[in-house]
């Protein structure tokens, strides 16, 4: 698939404007004429046009960006893509001919070659949002394809087609989106069971999610869950976040953490959270800091003291809480592993007391 008519035609109108601030110089007849071509879509004449000033000039990039777009508007895009590659050697500031890479190496299926092509002009082009705007997307189309590799949901008792296509659709969400957060994805594969012979109950865990040498496996009550939309999105969820944060740190990692992140890509209110609190108790942060505790007792207060915390944590560390984990995983203390981070343990207690100040 190609680009849209209009699409190409705004690209090259700017390549062209690209060429004639230079023409003079050049004195290219041929060039001009083969730009001329693309514009009104005559690709063959333009592809001629220019292999004839290339034949003079071989090594002009704004040239081999022309034969590059001729060959684009002819459908041989493993062609275009070599001609552009080449113009980008010559030229690594020439935006036009990487958006036009990036572009037809994605729509032809690498991925990988559009991102690197992107990351590499916004080295020469750091300030074009256009450019940046459209990295972050293909970074969370790869997150969402991480998530379909790594995720499989199974079932236990009789299969429900309507139950697995809702738990997939929300378990693959919740996987890119907990990878965009923490800025890693789970080494290992994770495997959700859907246990349809036993009860789907609101508010009751009903699962269990347990670090294996290779695998991760969660198994989640789920017969009626469709009944109730809102409290299955929010279970599976809950425990997808729970299996990968075990998958990426087996150890070490306080059981707000987990919960938090839960509650941020279940898209929680943080200020109604922070509102409850104020009106209830302080957060009783010594039954949080028991490593793998469950904490049934108190589950709002636990829910929405958890995801203040998260909230709180990741203003300050952004997305690198992969080496949070790590840290933890290898056997340092809280303090530990928010030290490089510039803060520690209680400077984050005071961060979360003070959003609590009205």
């Amino acid at each position: 698939m190609r680009f849209s008519s209009t699409a190409s035609i705004a690209l090259l109108a700017v390549a062209l404007s690209a060429f004639a601030a230079g023409a003079q110089d050049r004195h290219s007849d041929l060039a001009t004429a083969g730009w001329n071509a693309i514009l009104n879509d005559q690709g063959a004449e333009a592809l001629r046009l220019f292999e004839s000033a290339l034949s003079i000039r071989p090594d002009d990039a704004v040239l081999l960006l022309g034969s590059g777009a001729a060959l684009h508007r002819l459908g041989r895009e493993s062609d275009a893509i070599r001609a552009l590659a080449r113009a980008l050697e010559l030229n690594p500031t020439l935006a036009v001919a990487s958006r036009l890479l990036a572009e037809i190496a994605i729509k032809e299926g690498d991925l990988a070659l559009g991102i690197a092509t992107y990351e590499r002009a916004l080295v020469q082009a750091p300030d074009n949002v256009e450019m940046a705007s459209r990295l972050d997307q293909l970074n969370d189309e790869v997150a969402r394809r991480g998530a379909a590799a790594r995720l499989t949901v199974a079932f236990a008792g009789e299969r429900h087609q309507a139950l697995g296509e809702h738990a997939s659709r929300v378990l693959n969400g919740t996987y890119w989106q907990v990878a965009k957060l923490v800025g890693a994805y789970p080494a290992g594969a994770i495997t959700v069971e859907l246990n349809t012979s036993r009860p789907f109950r609101a508010g009751e865990s009903g699962s269990t999610a347990t670090p294996a040498s290779n695998q991760g496996r969660i198994s989640i009550n789920a017969e009626g869950a469709l009944e109730d939309v809102d409290a299955f999105n929010h279970a599976l969820t809950l425990e997808l976040v729970r299996a990968m944060v075990i998958e990426m740190a087996p150890t070490g990692v306080p059981v707000w953490f987990a919960d938090g992140l839960a509650q941020i890509v279940a898209s929680a209110d943080a200020a109604v959270a922070r509102r409850r609190l104020r009106e209830t108790a302080e957060i009783p942060w010594t039954r949080f800091e028991t490593v793998g505790s469950r904490w049934q007792a108190d589950a709002q207060l636990r829910a929405d003291a958890s995801l203040l915390i998260v909230h709180t944590l990741l203003a300050r560390i952004g997305s690198r809480s992969t080496q949070f984990l790590d840290d933890l995983a290898e056997g340092l203390s809280l303090d530990e592993a928010l030290a490089p981070f510039g803060f520690s343990y209680a400077d984050l207690k005071t961060d979360v007391a003070r959003s609590l100040e009205p």
